[in-house]
């Protein structure tokens, strides 16, 4: 897998553009974001210690440190992850913030 990184800079410029992306209508917010995948171009791509952090929330003292111990690597591609156990790595898809939503990301790495 290769992995995918956006420093903060660009991450702040391609979130304002993608909060602008999901005001769009439906059909219109579809049309953008198929151009988006076609070129494979991301807006947004949080970092595993923020996905950590936003996937946590909530979640008791003991159960957010033993998994911020995880290491989130992002892959290029717009769905699907995994957790492989014997490296204690989890692969989630760069493309979820900028193809599926913004809220979304944390859902996905919650559950991975």
């Amino acid at each position: 897998m290769e992995e995918v990184r956006r420093g903060s800079a660009a991450n702040l410029i391609g979130g304002a553009i993608l909060r602008l992306v999901e005001r769009l209508p439906s059909p219109a917010r579809n049309r953008v974001r198929s151009a988006l995948w076609r070129s494979r171009t991301y807006l947004e791509v949080n970092s595993g210690h923020d996905l950590i952090s936003g996937a946590l929330r909530g979640f008791p003292v003991e159960v957010r440190a033993l998994c911020a111990k995880a290491l989130v690597r992002r892959h290029d591609d717009r769905a699907g992850g995994g957790f492989w156990p014997d490296s204690n790595h989890i692969w989630l898809a760069a493309g979820v913030e900028t193809y599926e939503s913004r809220r979304q990301v944390f859902l996905s790495a919650r559950h991975e």
